[in-house]
């Protein structure tokens, strides 16, 4: 959905059912609102003003989401936060879907593989920036994802085709709740938007969080739904999430000690005292007089 082209104060009542009724803000206030298509909700919502009280009701739990002026009105600032780039996840989903005990992998080695071609970034770029996204993520818990190259194989495959075009969704990621070991899950990234390797990295690195089992979080969060740049790497909020699901970093290995250095000689030279029959004998390095 991409309200960021419509000309200002131009979104319809059909545009707004459809952003709502997509990320979740009627749940828990239309009963079976997901087997509801727009026209459905646009016959039972009845009105052509934004006066229904259930339309009022998800119109302000989404400018509480949002942080703005929660009075149920559609003015300029919801229609301004509505038009953000942002990730296509929901971001209310069913009661229980994605409880912290349900939605995560069994297992740590987590495979991921890419297939994208986005404008801006080279192939390389958009390699470097899904390996340290997934990276960020292995960093602050104790998982150990994995780059192969095969998608038809990996746990996590991504691909980029067109979504909806410049400044709407961004990308989307399914989440893995009830997985197994050999489930795969997809990825989209759109072709339609503009990238850099920053932009893509955070990007990345927040649907990684959902295909971790993370959902949307409205504070400073690598998990808010817009992507603005603020918080492009996980936060305390993200951190305590995915340890929640996986545990702990492991602790990195101690360095190998510097071997001694070679005293004079060649090398291996034993220095020191040394008693024979209780008596003390001084050990001296051999000194190299250089032939002479």
């Amino acid at each position: 959905m991409n309200f960021a082209s419509l000309p200002k104060n131009e979104m319809s009542m059909v545009d707004v059912l459809a952003f709502l009724r997509h990320y979740g803000y009627f749940s828990d206030i239309i009963e079976h609102i997901e087997d509801m298509t727009v026209s459905d909700l646009f016959k039972k919502i009845k009105t052509k003003k934004f006066k229904n009280p259930k339309l009022r009701d998800a119109v302000a739990r989404f400018q509480k989401f949002y942080k703005i002026t929660e009075d149920g009105d559609f003015g300029p600032e919801t229609m301004r936060a509505m038009s953000l780039p942002r990730c296509g996840v929901p971001d209310f989903v069913p009661a229980g879907a994605a409880a912290a005990g349900q939605c995560k992998w069994p297992h740590l080695d987590v495979t991921y593989a890419f297939d994208l071609s986005l404008s801006g970034v080279t192939d390389e770029q958009t390699t470097q920036a899904f390996v340290e996204a997934c990276e960020l993520w292995n960093a602050v818990c104790g998982l150990e994802m994995r780059h192969i190259d095969n998608l038809s194989d990996a746990n996590i495959w991504a691909k980029s085709s067109r979504i909806d075009g410049r400044g709407g969704t961004l990308a989307w990621s399914y989440l893995p709740c009830g997985a197994s070991k050999n489930t795969q899950l997809e990825q989209r990234y759109d072709t339609g938007d503009g990238w850099s390797t920053s932009f893509l990295r955070e990007v990345i690195c927040h649907e990684v969080g959902h295909a971790l089992g993370l959902n949307h979080h409205n504070g400073n969060s690598i998990m808010h739904p817009t992507a603005t740049g603020q918080w492009p790497v996980p936060q305390a909020v993200d951190i305590r999430s995915v340890v929640s699901r996986y545990g702990e970093p492991k602790p990195k290995p101690e360095p190998e000690p510097e071997p001694p250095t070679p005293g004079p000689g060649n090398g291996n030279t034993i220095s020191g005292t040394i008693f024979i029959n209780s008596f003390p004998y001084q050990l001296v390095p051999e000194v190299d007089f250089g032939g002479l």
